[in-house]
């Protein structure tokens, strides 16, 4: 097992406990308007495997929480140097010092 599983499985733990829910039938992140949107935000929330949020917050709330977990999931990340192993062999403090167009 990888060593950023626990991490991302945790990421979606959060995500849904905390943001995905149904309302009126439809998952939040969905936009109700649209069938296909609905389609998809249903199938991305069938493949995760943790509880959804009895209460699902509305808009620029759930936005907030999305972004506060995410932050976490990415500083977490960092703390513990995985990333770098992301990037064919490189480490990230080596790719910060080489020639931007060399670093893409």
């Amino acid at each position: 097992m990888s060593v950023l599983h626990p991490l991302r499985s945790e990421y979606h733990r959060r995500t849904c406990g905390e943001i995905l829910g149904m309302k009126d039938g439809i998952f939040n992140n969905a936009d109700r308007d649209s069938m296909t949107s609905r389609q998809i935000a249903e199938g991305i929330a069938r493949q995760l495997p943790y509880p959804f949020c009895l209460h699902p917050p509305s808009g620029q709330t759930a936005g907030k929480r999305f972004e506060e977990i995410t932050a976490w999931f990415l500083q977490e990340t960092f703390q513990q140097d995985m990333l770098g192993t992301l990037l064919s062999g490189r480490r990230l403090r080596d790719i910060a010092d080489l020639p931007f167009d060399l670093a893409i």
